[in-house]
């Protein structure tokens, strides 16, 4: 018997290490790249896990959304690379004087989890470049890889290599040591049917250790991605036999951390005939926390560690509502929200447990199970939808419902208030959207949420019910919904981030949908203060202005105008000379009056917008003042310009720059006339390089055609009598057929 045992506890860790995985130890291959300048190596992380990460003097981030299916060949990618910006310059709002760290693409079917960096490295996921036998690239593959923070090191292979794209992970640091958790259907043991497992990859050996084998679900911590540890259900399966297994109707809930990498060890000993070589029975590298068998229920194998079991309750199902730290002033305290209902019964009741109360637990995992009393909440029907907050030492839950509502609701004494009672308040609206809301993040005393995926809005949460059922007055605007500009945020990526008072976001704005970049909207006053709802709301209103004042110029006296008053808005490169050039090909090509498409009127205007005069019959006088301009990229802008507001940070393609620009004149500003003599001239760099093409292409195809006819006329006038040739000398070159003269690697 314990040579049984011990021949599955060893194939338990050997499995969990080699089987089936495209893993690399800690020494790695690079790619080649220049070091950038800079102290990257000190400073505290911030905001680690998202799209952007600040550490130290830098900010780093993923610049842009790109597809898994683009050449990803290192040093090809800029957007969708991780590129960098130094905390001054992300100050300065110099957004465009950016470094790429690592140009590939990162990319991730799973957006809870992005880039993390520790110590001084970056750890991010990348589509394979690999190729199968065909020369197909294996991009739906993911390789999970890392980088030092000065662009040194990439790795050119990989920690793990995932055939699913979307699987979720962390990257996590337990004393010092990098590992790499995921979870992952996969058929690991060839048994016919695939079963949800938990891994842990230690990224300075490559050891891969089996975690949890065929879970039944499991939560990663949704509010502190770099939390090491994972909750898990595991059903109950006594396998009295190869082919007969006899499913209990209770289940237990199970927590580990990256590093676990002991399996426990449970007696198998009655399935004389069962080969663990061929199909494990369970592989458990985590800690029983709570044990749903009751009366009724016989003690089986995955029992047996706990002695004394005094079952004296009925059986429980628990279902695992969310995982997550809630920060009570500068405590951190990951805990575990879950329902729990007794077998037979409909209802399931709220609990919640912190990972402190589970490392001080002395009793046995059935006995540790709390009291019906101690619930937060008797029904936990939609608890899922729960944000679990500690404002001013007040916990507080914020909760959606499925239409248009934020509610805000009180725990006190570990219960979830339903209705008023004496200094407490019950669940009551903060929020009544147009669409339906979801929750961003909180950042100190706001909650940011958007509305159908789109808009950004922000709250003040420390509230009484008192601040949300006044109607809207200045005294009391910081408990009012306000829309931070009209910036459209675009869903189905990251979530959006507040780093120094600065949000960034995937922008889904108007003239910016097509390109998937990142752009940042300023919460910062003149001062360098966060602006508070009042701000943002004085703000809008400035914006909001500018449109109102172009829509006010008739259509009729002012032909063409209100369009080119939006091509100054939103130009980015200023060529706000480009109406000229409009102007003068008009008279040049076509003879047309230069008052044709711009009177002398309207010119005024628009050059009062674009310069700003400060004189006081100028609509623009405004924003010509000192209080209503700012620095960007190195320049001054006022507040009648999109940059004012917000802009792109990092940098674009050449040619998704050359199409925005051209989108934008082609959008707001008549066309320009184009000479057919020189029609070359009035094609885009991207129209040229395709018609060279086109041209030396056909030109080839040509001279293909004419070398064959002459060919076979040659032929056809051959006489039989044979020709001489003197034989050629023949060099053995076979010892340079495999240099590879295009290697970049170290």
């Amino acid at each position: 018997m314990r040579k049984f045992i011990n021949k599955l506890i060893c194939f338990t860790v050997c499995a969990a290490t080699v089987a089936g995985l495209s893993l690399t130890a800690g020494c790695s291959s690079y790619y080649k790249a220049t070091a950038l300048d800079g102290d990257y190596s000190t400073g505290v992380v911030q905001s680690n896990g998202g799209f952007a990460v600040k550490k130290g003097n830098y900010v780093y981030f993923i610049n842009g959304s790109e597809n898994s299916d683009v050449d990803n060949t290192y040093g090809t990618p800029v957007k969708g690379a991780i590129m960098r910006i130094s905390t001054q310059d992300f100050a300065d709002r110099n957004y465009a004087n950016v470094q790429t760290v690592v140009p590939q693409v990162v990319y991730s079917g799973d957006y809870t989890s992005g880039i993390y960096v520790y110590g001084d490295r970056v750890y991010y996921s990348t589509p394979s470049t690999a190729k199968n036998s065909d020369g197909e690239v294996l991009n739906t593959q993911l390789d999970f890889k890392s980088a030092k923070l000065n662009g040194e090191e990439a790795m050119s292979n990989s920690y793990y290599t995932s055939t699913d794209n979307a699987i979720a992970y962390r990257y996590v640091q337990v004393d010092d040591t990098v590992y790499l958790m995921y979870v992952i259907s996969e058929d690991l043991y060839e048994t016919g049917t695939s079963v949800t497992n938990i891994h842990s990859v230690n990224t300075e050996t490559g050891a891969n250790t089996l975690l949890a084998y065929n879970v039944a679900s499991y939560k990663f911590d949704e509010k502190d991605v770099e939390n090491p540890t994972v909750y898990y259900t595991m059903n109950v399966n006594r396998y009295i036999g190869k082919e007969d297994v006899s499913n209990e109707t209770y289940n237990q809930i199970y927590k580990v951390t990256a590093d676990d990498t002991t399996a426990n060890e449970y007696d198998f000993s009655y399935l004389e005939d069962y080969d663990a070589e061929v199909n494990p029975v369970y592989v458990n590298c985590g800690e029983l926390v709570f044990d749903g068998i009751g009366l009724g229920n016989e003690i089986c194998q995955f029992n047996g560690v706990e002695k004394g079991y005094a079952l004296t309750n009925s059986a429980y199902t628990y279902t695992l509502i969310s995982y997550e730290t809630v920060v009570k002033g500068s405590e951190k305290v990951p805990t575990l929200f879950y329902s729990r209902k007794p077998v037979g019964e409909s209802v399931a009741a709220l609990y919640t447990v912190t990972d402190a109360q589970v490392a001080a637990n002395t009793k046995n995992a059935v006995e540790f199970n709390p009291s019906s009393s101690e619930c937060l909440l008797q029904n936990a029907t939609g608890a899922d939808a729960y944000e679990f907050v500690n404002v001013n030492g007040v916990d507080k839950i914020i909760s959606t419902d499925a239409s248009t509502t934020i509610l805000m609701g009180q725990i006190k004494d570990g219960v979830i208030a339903v209705a008023d009672s004496e200094g407490v308040e019950g669940q009551f609206p903060i929020v009544t959207a147009s669409g339906a809301p979801e929750t961003l993040f909180i950042d100190g005393s706001y909650l940011y949420y958007s509305v159908a995926g789109e808009n950004v809005y922000r709250v003040a949460i420390n509230g009484t019910k008192n601040n949300y059922n006044k109607m809207p007055t200045d005294d009391n605007i910081e408990y009012e919904a306000i829309k931070v500009l009209e910036i459209d945020t675009k869903s189905g990526w990251y979530k959006p981030e507040l780093i120094d008072g600065q949000l960034i976001y995937l922008s889904d704005t108007e003239t910016m949908s097509a390109y998937n970049y990142v752009e940042v909207c300023d919460l910062r006053n003149a001062d360098g203060s966060n602006m508070t709802n009042a701000d943002i709301k004085a703000q809008n209103e400035l914006y909001e202005e500018i449109f109102d004042k172009i829509a006010d110029f008739s259509a009729t006296d002012y032909e063409n105008l209100q369009n080119a008053l939006k091509y100054a808005f939103y130009s980015i490169d200023g060529d706000y000379e480009y109406i000229s050039e409009v102007i003068q090909a008009s008279v040049d090509i076509d003879g047309k009056e230069d008052d044709y498409y711009y009177t002398e009127e309207t010119l005024n205007v628009y050059w009062d917008f674009v310069y700003h005069t400060e004189e006081e019959t100028s609509v623009w006088a405004e924003y010509g003042k000192e209080e209503n301009k700012k620095a960007l990229n190195g320049e001054t802008v006022a507040a009648n310009r999109q940059g004012y507001y917000y802009n792109l940070l990092g940098v674009m393609t050449e040619a998704d720059a050359e199409a925005y620009t051209q989108a934008i004149k082609d959008t707001y500003i008549v066309d320009l006339a184009v000479d057919e003599t020189t029609w070359w001239q009035g094609l885009t760099t991207v129209a040229k390089v395709f018609f060279i093409i086109g041209v030396v292409l056909g030109g080839l195809i040509v001279l293909g055609a004419i070398a064959f006819v002459v060919f076979k006329l040659v032929a056809k006038n051959k006489t039989k009598k044979p020709v001489y040739r003197k034989a050629k000398r023949v060099i053995d070159t076979t010892d340079d057929k495999n240099i590879d003269v295009y290697n970049d690697e170290d």
